[in-house]
């Protein structure tokens, strides 16, 4: 094995490792899988859909069928929208834009995976602790911070606390900020009381995380999505992206599971008033 190799091993088994269950037979409760989401339901439109695809093609027009459905969904236009597998994939390629040896402003505690993907880009990972008495966040002091560096990483609403930031905070970050690169992560934002979607078109720094794992149920699928201005959610398309991030049978799982949305929010509602309880 050559030099230069054992050397960026040596480097690579440096950084912390995202641990991943090594059972699947019990409740994961940290991982927020939605089983409340009909099994029956998931199972069918999976059948359904294997039915319909050919997978000797190429997922062109199920791709446009997505960007579509989510372009309804979210009310903005699908040339703010790139697709990727799983949120996880689009971080990685945020963090090979951001680039090697520049500084990133985030939280703690927050999305670990987050973290040690920094470490693995060799970004400058620097924290701000949230307050230990509410999870509140200082913003004064989290600005101060983020104006030495290159990018801010949130969770809106955060993960593992589940307090959502108020608004007005997020927005004075972004007006302050303009030259840093504003990531926000809303993998629960359906859970939570506002998204910040409409503002990618306002602030042109700006970019949104989401994902299907969460409330549309499809954690094994692994599809995710990013939305941010026109400019940059297409530069991101055409020359980051891969050109089919996505495989079919995920795509067609995640057009019909978008097409029914009373299904989704009936689960989504039933969580929220399970949540109330345990919290009171």
């Amino acid at each position: 094995m050559t030099d230069w190799l054992m050397k960026e091993m040596k480097k690579i088994s440096m950084v912390e490792k995202y641990a991943t269950p090594s059972k699947s037979n019990y409740f994961k409760l940290d991982a927020n899988e939605n089983l409340v989401l009909d099994k029956n339901f998931l199972t069918n439109i999976s059948l359904d859909s294997l039915e319909k695809i050919d997978l000797r093609k190429y997922p062109i027009e199920l791709y446009e069928k997505l960007y579509k459905k989510l372009s309804d969904y979210l009310m903005i236009g699908k040339k703010s929208l790139v697709l990727g597998s799983g949120s996880d994939q689009i971080i990685d390629l945020l963090l090979t834009l951001i680039g090697r040896g520049r500084r990133l402003t985030s939280i703690y505690p927050t999305f670990s995976y987050f973290k040690t993907r920094c470490q693995l880009h060799g970004i400058l990972f620097s924290e701000i602790m949230l307050s230990s008495i509410d999870n509140t966040l200082d913003n004064e002091k989290f600005i101060e911070d983020a104006k030495k560096s290159h990018a801010i990483y949130l969770c809106s609403p955060n993960n593992p606390t589940g307090n959502q930031f108020e608004r007005s905070q997020i927005l004075d970050i972004l007006s302050t900020l303009k030259n840093n690169l504003v990531i926000i992560d809303e993998a629960y934002v359906e859970f939570a009381k506002y998204s910040l979607t409409r503002y990618t078109q306002e602030f042109p720094n700006l970019v949104i995380l989401r994902t299907f794992s969460k409330a549309m149920g499809l954690a094994g699928a692994r599809i995710g999505y990013m939305v941010a201005n026109e400019e940059l959610a297409e530069l991101f398309k055409n020359r980051i992206q891969s050109p089919y991030a996505v495989n079919s049978i995920s795509l067609a799982i995640a057009i019909l599971v978008i097409s029914n949305p009373e299904k989704v929010e009936k689960s989504i509602s039933l969580i929220r008033d399970e949540r109330e309880k345990l919290y009171k």
